[in-house]
């Protein structure tokens, strides 16, 4: 029986004031919410703590503003 290993995708913080996602990501390829206790992605997690998000995107997170395809 072959197991496939899937990698859940990071749900972002959508912020509805900027109508953006809060690491700067841009794109319809992202999941995404506006209820902050849903989001799983390091860098939206440590915005909303109001720590810097540097630290997170050393550990894989593509950087603020990149366009991942």
């Amino acid at each position: 029986m072959d197991t496939q290993s899937t990698v859940a995708a990071p749900i972002h913080y959508y912020d509805t004031s900027h109508r953006t996602i809060l690491c700067g990501l841009h794109g319809f390829a992202h999941r995404s919410t506006k209820h902050a206790r849903a989001v799983t992605c390091p860098s939206c997690v440590a915005l909303l703590k109001g720590e810097p998000a540097e630290e997170h995107l050393l550990a894989g997170e593509p950087s603020a503003g990149a366009v991942v395809h």
